[in-house]
């Protein structure tokens, strides 16, 4: 029960208090008594709080989900930009002129040697062999580079995950401002 205080400007003809009843916005358990009998609290003043535990392990839930969206969304705008992939593409295309070069050399040299032994020497085919892994490695390091650089296909559109991160922040200022409510304050200034 709570008795609100009259006041200078009060219509009422009479400077009587009056009870006024107090429900809480949330249900729950009382975990604190704030104020004790007959004290004078102000307008605002907290009077007691609820059990918040389930409330508040909600909104931390959905406040690291918002991060996460916002992280997520963070990551598809810094996707490249089509001159870096223009780039990664084309050092795709020159390692593979370089396999195409490497593999067709070390193939002569092979067949040379297999017509005529002495024809080439062990050095030179072993050049040309090294070359040609060489040029295998550099197109796999290429595609590699290529892959890591080109937007992952199926990930969702930068309009679906603005929408997402927004949903999840409207979210949490919900549950942030349910959260407020398991504070029962007083309404007037008055007497406990």
């Amino acid at each position: 029960m709570w008795q609100s205080m009259p006041t200078a400007s009060s219509r009422a003809p009479s400077r009587a208090a009056r009870n006024i009843n107090i429900y809480p916005e949330v249900a729950g358990p009382i975990t604190q008594v704030l104020v004790r009998e007959g004290q004078r609290v102000p307008a605002g003043a907290p009077l007691l709080t609820i059990d918040d535990s389930v409330q508040k392990a909600t909104t931390e839930q959905l406040r690291l989900q918002s991060e996460s969206a916002r992280t997520l969304l963070e990551e598809l705008k810094a996707q490249p930009r089509a001159e870096t992939l223009a780039i990664a593409k084309a050092q795709v295309g020159l390692a593979e002129a370089n396999l195409k070069g490497a593999s067709d050399e070390y193939k002569i040299r092979l067949a040379v040697a297999a017509r005529s032994a002495g024809a080439e020497s062990k050095d030179d085919l072993q050049i040309a062999e090294n070359a040609f892994k060489q040029a295998t490695s550099s197109l796999d390091v290429a595609r590699t580079q290529y892959s890591l650089t080109r937007p992952v296909p199926g990930v969702m559109t930068l309009s679906i995950r603005e929408k997402q991160y927004n949903q999840l922040q409207q979210a949490y200022n919900a549950a942030n401002a349910l959260l407020v409510k398991y504070t029962v304050r007083a309404q007037v200034e008055g007497v406990c």
